[in-house]
């Protein structure tokens, strides 16, 4: 099981996301679209953790809207394809925040979202082979820049999909 503090972006970069997702899968690619997911960026994953503490100590995320723009389009080993996300002051300062006030609660966090080792990122596609990584990239390629706001997040499982509005 895993689960993450996230941010969800406004409603047109969510659809804007969710329109990549769809056109990955019309590529013959195992995309996100008809799974659990929602277009999120995580700020903290973790094995497991006590949510209740973790939204107390967290609070609300993001303390207010953060300007995001997806600038892009990268690859993670394991074939996960991913926009990359310009790391503005604001999106570092808040990534920080969240992972400091999340830490004391978390099991085996995930060491590639520490601070310093964080790449921002939303999740295209995970799982691919490199001929899939090729399609998936080619499908998302004209739908660069993006840009939008995070506007609220919470916590997610990213097993079952299951969230909670962190305000």
């Amino acid at each position: 099981m895993t689960v993450g503090v996230v941010a969800w972006p406004d409603i047109e970069l969510s659809r804007a996301v969710t329109a990549i997702w769809r056109a990955v899968a019309d590529a013959g690619c195992p995309s996100l679209v008809g799974t659990v997911q929602i277009p999120h960026l995580s700020f903290v994953v973790a094995d497991s953790f006590n949510g209740d503490a973790v939204a107390r100590a967290c609070g609300a995320v993001p303390r207010e809207p953060i300007q995001i723009d997806a600038v892009t389009i990268g690859v993670f080993p394991g074939g996960i394809v991913h926009l990359g996300i310009r790391p503005t002051t604001a999106l570092l300062e808040e990534h920080r925040r969240v992972q400091a006030a999340a830490a004391p609660y978390l099991v085996e966090p995930w060491p590639y979202f520490a601070p310093d080792e964080w790449t921002p990122h939303i999740t295209i596609a995970m799982g691919l082979d490199s001929d899939q990584v090729s399609r998936a990239v080619s499908a998302t390629l004209t739908s660069l820049p993006l840009s939008g706001h995070l506007v609220r997040g919470g916590i997610e499982d990213g097993d079952t999909g299951h969230r909670i509005l962190l305000q």
